[in-house]
């Protein structure tokens, strides 16, 4: 039993530091993104010359900022929730909601 308690402690472990550098690429894309819309923009409304397929480049990298970053967001438990429609409900129903989301 103690082998599997340090098993799964080493694989939480593993899995943490995982999440923490999908997190890491997932900002990092986002730095990323910042330069050639901000230089897309600097054309477009300085001297009418927008450069091509920055919107379809942004979307691209968008898709990874999002998705790398959902574990970390659910391994510190701070997605959006609507707590409005669940706060008068029995705390079972709520821990049965938050074990399905």
């Amino acid at each position: 039993m103690a082998g599997m308690k340090s098993l799964f402690t080493l694989l939480d472990r593993w899995l943490k530091r995982i999440v923490n550098l999908s997190a890491g690429i997932s900002a990092g894309i986002v730095f990323i993104m910042m330069f050639p819309i901000s230089v897309d923009v600097i054309l477009r409304y300085a001297f009418n010359k927008p450069l091509h397929g920055t919107y379809q480049l942004a979307e691209f990298m968008m898709v990874g900022a999002v998705y790398l970053s959902v574990a970390y967001v659910q391994l510190h438990r701070e997605h959006i929730r609507l707590e409005l429609a669940t706060s008068w409900m029995h705390p079972k129903y709520q821990l049965m909601l938050d074990i399905f989301g």
